[in-house]
């Protein structure tokens, strides 16, 4: 699952846009490309050495994602609790049937956005995190800030 033209998001992505507010379009998109870089990033870690560097990067990448979740549900006025969601969330099935649900899980808030599917969007994200191996204490808010 390795993904290779960021532009082909884009375009699926403009194909799609809902021309009433670009501001949460933008951020659809920024949380696709985000799941890309990880997606490219988990496959590197398969095949590669600099697993050190590798993970790191992917920590990164993840609370970019978290950010632009959190903002996206501040922007449409929903109050995210992730962090005591986070020690209940339960891991099942494999990453790529994950990285699916996930996009599905965009996809359906983007069509009715409600506290409901956030808190499903909320929820996959932070699954996939557990599934990661990153912990509660890598993702809190200060270090989201910084």
């Amino acid at each position: 699952m390795h993904i290779t033209k960021i532009e082909d998001l884009k375009t699926l992505h403009h194909q799609s846009l809902d021309l009433g507010n670009e501001v949460l379009e933008n951020r659809y998109l920024h949380i696709m490309i985000v799941l890309a870089n990880l997606a490219n990033t988990m496959t590197s870690l398969e095949s590669e050495e600099n697993t050190a560097v590798l993970r790191t990067e992917l920590l990164s990448q993840y609370k970019e994602g978290i950010q632009s979740i959190l903002l996206l549900g501040e922007e449409c006025g929903f109050e995210a609790e992730w962090m005591e969601d986070y020690p209940h969330i339960k891991v099942n099935g494999d990453l790529s049937t994950h990285l699916m649900q996930l996009l599905e899980a965009i996809a359906l808030f983007r069509v009715k956005k409600s506290a409901i599917m956030y808190k499903a969007l909320l929820s996959q994200y932070l699954q996939l995190g557990k599934m990661l191996g990153i912990e509660l204490e890598d993702i809190t808010i200060e270090s989201l800030q910084s």
